[in-house]
């Protein structure tokens, strides 16, 4: 990081109309030799919690600085400093095309690239938790989707006014076939127990392989596979090939997933028979919504009836929309003009005045929340 000379700090001052006296007693303090090692600590995207951890460790280390090296922590000339340094570079930090600015120092320009690298649409590997391999989408605009490879399981959703869409719970267990509980999982082949396999099926249950990653202008996406073996063929006795894409998209790119202004995640899922029999399955993108409060929350679908699980399966005459007091368990049958119309379904959310748009091409759509015991 490039200093400043006293002779440098004696001109800004006397340029400001000051006393010479003045600059005499105050130019010594705004030295800053330069050229000293320095941090920097750069996060994805900016959220409350981020910028409490930021806040919280240079409180300490600012207070534990001073205490060792016997200096005032909180010298009001750095500070000043800071906020001249963070003015010249804040014009190449808005930008994100074209080259950076050469008046920088190198540390400087390195730093800028790196946020810029930041801010492109890009897909990255990482380490999730329970040591689980995950990949994480981020695209320019700030939205950001997180992907565990058991599962092709998408665990988080952040539109790009990086509020969290999807609930995943603190109780998850990230471990080798246990399924992630939240997040959006993939139940197949069969949802819930309408079947002889374990609730839910496997496909959320066992690993799945990286096919190719893409960013373009407008997107970042990934494909996974899964394909039929002697572990699979065990619980169900046919030969298959699944793939599963998952696309981020920017503000203004509608699709499943998001309010336009804010950005859209689709996930899409097909299944090949390769076995010379015919195979009858059920299944879901069983995906958990994060809202402000249950209670201000509702569901709006246009659906002639609903299966109510809590009562027994029993068919029940639609009505919209669905709010919630209570556990509620239901399997709703949606008015479609034809197979491939997609149906609009609305999570309306009033305590955070936010409103997510999922479309589908189901003919079913399951409404399901635990409520408080579960």
């Amino acid at each position: 990081m490039n200093g400043k000379t006293l002779e440098e700090c004696r001109a800004e001052l006397e340029a400001s109309g000051m006393a010479p006296a003045d600059v005499a007693l105050i130019a010594p303090q705004k030295v800053f030799e330069g050229n000293r090692p320095s941090n920097s600590i750069l996060f994805p995207c900016l959220t409350p919690r981020t910028l409490g951890k930021l806040i919280a460790l240079y409180e300490h280390k600012i207070f534990c600085q001073g205490v060792l090296w016997r200096i005032n922590s909180f010298d009001q000339w750095g500070v000043e400093l800071g906020k001249v340094l963070a003015k010249k570079i804040l014009p190449d930090i808005l930008q994100t095309t074209g080259p950076i600015h050469s008046r920088h120092d190198a540390s400087t320009i390195g730093l800028l690239s790196k946020i810029r690298s930041l801010r492109s649409n890009s897909v990255q590997p990482f380490t999730g938790c329970g040591g689980q391999k995950a990949l994480l989408l981020s695209h320019s605009d700030g939205s950001s989707a997180a992907v565990y490879l058991q599962g092709a399981h998408v665990t988080s959703y952040r539109g790009a006014d990086h509020i969290e869409r999807l609930f995943t719970s603190s109780r998850s267990h990230y471990a080798a076939s246990k399924a992630i509980r939240g997040g959006i999982p993939l139940c197949f082949p069969q949802f819930g127990g309408r079947g002889t396999l374990p609730s839910h099926g496997f496909f959320r249950n066992v690993d799945w392989q990286l096919v190719s990653s893409n960013t373009d202008g407008a997107s970042c996406s990934v494909i996974l596979s899964l394909h039929s073996s002697e572990s699979t063929l065990k619980l169900w006795p046919h030969d298959f090939e699944a793939t599963c894409s998952v696309t981020l998209s920017g503000c203004g790119q509608l699709a499943a997933g998001a309010d336009s202004s804010t950005g859209s995640l689709t996930v899409a899922v097909s299944i090949r028979n390769l076995s010379g029999s015919s195979m009858s399955v059920t299944g879901a993108l069983h995906s958990y919504f994060r809202v402000g409060a249950i209670e201000r929350t509702s569901v709006i679908l246009d659906a002639r009836d609903y299966e109510d699980n809590l009562a027994g399966g029993a068919v029940c005459a639609a009505s919209s929309p669905v709010t919630f007091a209570a556990e509620v368990d239901r399997v709703y049958s949606v008015a479609r003009q034809n197979s491939l119309e997609s149906n609009l379904i609305l999570v309306v959310d009033a305590a955070r005045s936010s409103t997510v748009r999922v479309l589908s091409q189901q003919p079913y759509a399951v409404v399901w929340n635990p409520w408080v015991t579960k």
